[in-house]
C-alpha cells in the first residue's frame, strides 16, 4: 500500500499508545512554544493576540502561491492580507511587495519555506526589521527545527504533515517576544477515533485523484475553542526529537527519485538542490500543461504517486500578476510523495511502469 502521508500502522499501535513524557529542546535563542490544533489556527491565534487596540486592521504579508485553507481563520479576524509574488527561487519579490504595501505599515511578514527548503532568511529578516514587523518563518513543510539557524521572531510548524500523529500545530517564539499567547492544553487522552481511522486508512485503497483545473477557496471559519490534547502534544515532541532518522529516509527517497526523473525529458526540478532544511515532497515542473496532465494521469493509474498543489486563496484573483504566477505553478508542477513510510518496492515498480509508457 502507498499512502500520501505517514499513517499509524497496526504493528506500531502498542508503541504509539505508550505515553512518553518527553521534554522539548527548543532551538537556540527561542524560549516559548504555543500549541494549537493546526498551523492555520496557530497563525490566527498569533494575529488575534497582536491586533491593534486602536481598532485598525493588522496587516500581514503572505505569498500568493499559498494554500487557501491555511488562511481560513484569518478571514474572520481584524486583518488585512497583502499578497506578494515570488522569484524563480520561491523567495519574496520585495520590490513588488513594497509597491503593494504603498504607505501602509506592515505588522507581520511571512516567509514560506516551500517543500522543506529553508532559504531567504537573511533578506526576509532585514525586510521585516526595516518595516518594524514581526518576521514569521512558515516551516509547515520542514520536518523539524534541529541543525538549522533560525532568524524569525516566530517559527510555525505542522508536525502532523510529517508524522503519524493527529492534527497539531506549534508556534515557537524567540526570546523577549511580546505576545499574549497562553497554552490551554487539555488532559491526556488516547485519540481512539483517530487511531481507528488510521488503521482503516492503511488497509483500504482510496480512490485515485483526477486532474483538476481547480482554483481556490474563500472559506471563512471563526476561531474555535478546540485545544490540543496533552497526549498528542507529547507525541509531536517525541516526533520532533526523532526527526533526523525520518529526514535521512526522506532524503534517500528524494535522491532515488531524482536519479530516475532527471533522465526524462520535458520537465525539471522545481526547487534547486542547494537549500538547507528537509524534503517534504519533490516537485517536477513540466514544460506545458498538456504534458503535466498526461503524466499526472499515468503516474496515478494504480496508486497516487503525485499530487497538484495548492488550493489557492480566492483573494489573489484581484492581482493579475500574482494570479498568473500561482496558476502557472499550480498547473505545471507535479509533486511526488517521498515520506519515510513509502514502500519503495511498490513505489519503484509503479514509477518505472509509468515512465516506460510510450506516451509519457
Amino acid at each position: 500500500m502507498l499512502n500520501t502521508k505517514p499513517t499509524l500502522q497496526l504493528k506500531d499501535l502498542i508503541a504509539f499508545s505508550k505515553y512518553n513524557d518527553v521534554n522539548i529542546n527548543l532551538p537556540e535563542n527561542y524560549d516559548s512554544i504555543y500549541w494549537s490544533t493546526c498551523g492555520a489556527q496557530c497563525l490566527a491565534d498569533l494575529c488575534k493576540s497582536l491586533v491593534p487596540k486602536n481598532g485598525s486592521n493588522l496587516i500581514i504579508a503572505l505569498p500568493g502561491y499559498f494554500c487557501g485553507q491555511s488562511i481560513r481563520f484569518l478571514r474572520s479576524l481584524q486583518t488585512e492580507i497583502v499578497f506578494y509574488p515570488l522569484t524563480s527561487e520561491l523567495t519574496p519579490d520585495y520590490s513588488q511587495l513594497e509597491s503593494s504595501l504603498g504607505n501602509r505599515e506592515l505588522d507581520l511578514f511571512v516567509l514560506v519555506h516551500y517543500f522543506g527548503n529553508v532559504i531567504g532568511q537573511s533578506e526576509a529578516n532585514k525586510f521585516a526589521q526595516d518595516k518594524s514587523a514581526f518576521f514569521i518563518e512558515d516551516c509547515a513543510h520542514v520536518i523539524g527545527y534541529k541543525n538549522i539557524e533560525w532568524l524569525g521572531d516566530f517559527l510555525l510548524f505542522s508536525p502532523h504533515k510529517h508524522f503519524a500523529i493527529p492534527s497539531i500545530g506549534c508556534l515557537i517564539g524567540r526570546i523577549n517576544n511580546n505576545h499574549n499567547l497562553r497554552n490551554t492544553i487539555s488532559k491526556r487522552k488516547l485519540p481512539i477515533k483517530w487511531i481507528l481511522k488510521q488503521i482503516i486508512k492503511s488497509r483500504i485503497k482510496r480512490s485515485l485523484p483526477e486532474w483538476r483545473d481547480f482554483f481556490g477557496t474563500a472559506i471563512s471559519e471563526s476561531m474555535n475553542s478546540l485545544t490540543p490534547n496533552n497526549f498528542v502534544v507529547k507525541k509531536a515532541v517525541e516526533a520532533f526529537e526523532l526527526s533526523q532518522e525520518s529526514l535521512q529516509i526522506r532524503n534517500q527517497n528524494r535522491n532515488l527519485l531524482i536519479q530516475k526523473l532527471n533522465k526524462v525529458k520535458n520537465w525539471s526540478l522545481f526547487v534547486s538542490d542547494n537549500a538547507k532544511g528537509s524534503s517534504y515532497v519533490l516537485g517536477m515542473i513540466c514544460d506545458n500543461r498538456k504534458i503535466a496532465k498526461r503524466r499526472f494521469n499515468l503516474l496515478n493509474q494504480n496508486y497516487q504517486l503525485v499530487m497538484q498543489w495548492p488550493d489557492l486563496p480566492l483573494e489573489i484573483s484581484q492581482d493579475d500578476e500574482i494570479l498568473a504566477q500561482a496558476k502557472k505553478w499550480q498547473g505545471l508542477v507535479l509533486f511526488f510523495f517521498i515520506h519515510q513510510q513509502i514502500d519503495t518496492s511498490i513505489w519503484t515498480r509503479e514509477l518505472d511502469k509509468a515512465l516506460e509508457a510510450n506516451n509519457f
